[in-house]
């Protein structure tokens, strides 16, 4: 037995789920960065949701070049295109791992992540947990670092702003279930199930690293802001929160999106 088969005997499997959607461009990096993890028992789901581009042939051939990688994926070819909501939650529902982790198919992560944020967990009994994280352009230039001030999440400090960001975040299924994304009108899935898993009394715990990088894109729907806050008001406001809570989340949205942009 190698040193390497012994460390993966020892490490839990965390399931590593991937949804893609016409991102032929940056397809491969993304599956590169979890492929290069110091961190070595991944299993990574990959759900391709009915490319018009050439994204899945791109991901077969990358998995393909390595018998032994190809044994750790799973590629899933969705028949027709259900959406974000729905390629994860298949993923979700295919994860045999211990701990669940999400990367979007345009985003990377540091090659230390799982190893350092799986140790963080292991270490502090923590059930879920999040990173710092960096900005990149569409030609990998780095822009603003975002870095939560905050050492924990809960209800009160999440309905401030969403700290956590989608690419960063673990949290552990033997201990609080497999956790499924909910269709909603504002079009911010993984900020409700935050709330959902605060609300069940669930904290996220700050790892203050920066283990990720977030692509941003011109045609994203977080690069138009004045959306986002329309979005954000109305999810407030299906929260059943009086006005004046409202307007004061909503200018802590607005104050905390300013600091993300200034990187404070």
């Amino acid at each position: 037995m190698t040193d390497n088969d012994t460390n993966t005997k020892n490490e839990p499997l965390v399931s590593v789920i991937v949804p893609v959607f016409n991102t032929r461009n940056f397809i491969i990096d993304s599956i590169y960065s979890v492929i290069n993890q110091t961190y070595s028992n991944w299993e990574l789901i990959i759900v391709n949701d009915n490319s018009t581009d050439d994204s899945y042939e791109l991901i077969k051939y990358c998995i393909s070049c390595n018998n032994v990688i190809n044994q750790k994926v799973k590629i899933i070819n969705n028949t027709s295109n259900l959406g974000v909501v729905c390629s994860r939650n298949i993923g979700v529902e295919v994860a045999k791992g211990d701990f669940i982790a999400f990367l979007d198919s345009d985003d990377i992560w540091h090659r230390d992540k799982l190893k350092k944020q799986i140790n963080f967990m292991k270490k502090n009994n923590i059930n879920w947990s999040f990173t710092n994280y960096q900005r990149i352009t569409e030609n990998n230039e780095y822009l603003k670092k975002v870095l939560c001030p905050l050492k924990k999440i809960e209800y009160s400090s999440l309905l401030r702003s969403n700290y956590i960001g989608i690419l960063t975040t673990v949290y552990c299924c033997k201990s609080i279930g497999k956790q499924y994304f909910q269709h909603n009108k504002f079009r911010r899935e993984d900020y409700l199930l935050w709330i959902k898993l605060v609300n069940l009394g669930e904290i996220a715990y700050l790892l203050p690293e920066v283990l990720a990088y977030y692509r941003v894109r011109k045609a994203s729907m977080s690069s138009n802001k004045i959306k986002m806050l329309k979005k954000n008001i109305q999810l407030l406001s299906s929260l059943r929160l009086n006005v004046f809570q409202i307007i004061y989340y909503s200018t802590t949205y607005i104050i905390q999106g300013i600091l993300k942009r200034l990187g404070m």
